[in-house]
């Protein structure tokens, strides 16, 4: 089982610093971060790079329990993905690890 879509943007979040063991994110910060997700994943398609993310149908949003079809070796990779393209708009700078 992969992890969820919800718990992508969490990690990702995490990395940016701003969600922690005391802070929660917020509804819209995960909405973000899902749209966010669909369509870095939808970009990388176009350039032939698939990794087995599931895309939600045609003109429905991804939900924050939606499987994200990533195997485990992936989850990392796209998480510091979506932290580098979610920094801007949550007004962090993404660090290098």
């Amino acid at each position: 089982m992969s992890i969820t879509k919800g718990e992508l943007v969490i990690r990702a979040l995490k990395m940016l610093g701003v969600v922690d063991s005391i802070t929660s994110a917020d509804p819209e910060e995960i909405r973000d971060g899902l749209d966010y997700a669909d369509s870095m994943v939808a970009e990388w398609e176009n350039h032939g790079i698939t990794i087995g993310y599931v895309m939600p149908l045609d003109g429905a949003q991804s939900m924050p329990d939606d499987e994200s079809g990533l195997t485990a070796q992936n989850v990392l990779g796209v998480a510091a993905n979506l932290a580098v393209n979610m920094a801007p708009l949550m007004g962090r700078e993404a660090q290098q690890t």
